[in-house]
């Protein structure tokens, strides 16, 4: 199997968007005390710790030509980037359907962002690895030998 299913424009995108949404979430952290700081403390280090082994392992990977693994650490490096940015988008559904208060929603989403989306990765590397299972089958049956050709010579 080949192509990727993580390419390097998806892979930039992602970035940004997490970016944008990891700004937003430290600006909504800017109007609480220092228990709140503490908080943004706790999502961003295990945040920043991750992401910095998923993007060395991919590196590496790449480097040592294992391209298999380099694809799962860049698919899990994907939904990584983008656990800010679901986190940040049900945050306001919390805060209007649940009735939560700003700090409480905010909380809530950040830990459905990161639990949804590490579920979402390993769920996508496992399809991926069924995927290249199925195709593997479907070559070793099929037929190795090349095709008679109809084509008859005249008779002279």
């Amino acid at each position: 199997m080949s192509g990727s299913w993580a390419p390097f424009p998806v892979l930039v995108a992602a970035h940004l968007v997490g970016a944008a949404a990891l700004a937003w979430i430290v600006y909504s952290y800017l109007d609480f005390g220092a228990v709140e700081w503490r908080l943004l403390l706790a999502y961003l280090l295990p945040y920043a710790v991750a992401y910095a082994v998923m993007a060395v392992n991919s590196q590496r990977a790449g480097r040592q030509g294992r391209t298999w693994a380099r694809e799962e650490w860049r698919l899990h490096l994907t939904t990584l980037c983008l656990a800010p940015v679901l986190s940040v988008g049900v945050t306001p559904v919390f805060e209007r359907t649940l009735g939560l208060d700003h700090h409480t929603a905010l909380s809530a989403g950040l830990a459905i962002g990161c639990g949804v989306l590490a579920t979402a990765a390993t769920s996508v590397v496992s399809l991926r690895v069924m995927y290249a299972r199925e195709l593997r089958k479907r070559a070793s049956a099929a037929p190795t030998a090349a095709p008679s050709s109809r084509i008859s010579s005249p008779v002279a």
